[in-house]
């Protein structure tokens, strides 16, 4: 995981509540600058129905956490346990400050689904430790030759499923994004 890119996160939630899911030994880090940090167990931790949506298995998983209850949301590897979409969303909607995302390769982010929003941007991202200062959109970002060829890589993944990898080629994909507020969009 870059370093860097946690504590740019940690500088950006500015003391305020954060969630954590998924991290092991980095929660004592958080905890040791956080005012208040809450950890989820999104393989163990009982989920809400979404009610108000339509039935689909990927709908009955809802973080049980008020919107905008969060200054920043801090997960790993959390993105493969249903529709990355949608808990892309819920992890967004809890929180209205930077969100801090670790995956093992760019393939578990819904890249689709990122290209469409516009309401979102990606401050940074890291693969393997190389910090890459985006400052842009995520259809920017990903229109980018240059990002694309930097986060293709045979790691992620492929490990787990094919021999012929060897174990010490893994990626760590990091982003950090947050959602963009009226007056940051309309100047």
């Amino acid at each position: 995981m870059n370093q860097n890119l946690l504590e740019i996160f940690i500088s950006g939630v500015k003391g305020k509540n954060v969630l954590e899911i998924g991290f092991k030994g980095s929660v004592a880090e958080l905890l040791k600058k956080m005012s208040v940090v809450h950890s989820f167990d999104i393989k163990t931790s009982p989920l809400k129905y979404n009610s108000n949506a339509r039935f689909r298995q990927n709908e009955l998983v809802k973080l049980p956490y008020d919107d905008n209850m969060f200054g920043g949301v801090a997960a790993c590897r959390m993105l493969g346990y249903g529709d990355a979409s949608f808990l892309f969303d819920e992890v967004m909607r809890v929180t209205d400050g930077p969100a801090f995302f670790v995956e093992d390769s760019i393939d578990s982010f819904p890249l689709d689904y990122f290209i469409t929003r516009d309401d979102m941007m990606l401050d940074y991202a890291s693969k393997n430790g190389e910090l890459v200062d985006a400052n842009m959109t995520f259809t920017e970002f990903f229109s980018r030759r240059d990002i694309i060829k930097l986060f293709s890589s045979p790691g992620g993944m492929l490990n787990k499923f094919n021999l012929l990898v060897p174990e010490d080629i893994k990626t760590d994909v990091g982003i950090l994004c947050k959602k963009i507020k009226r007056s940051d969009a309309y100047g």
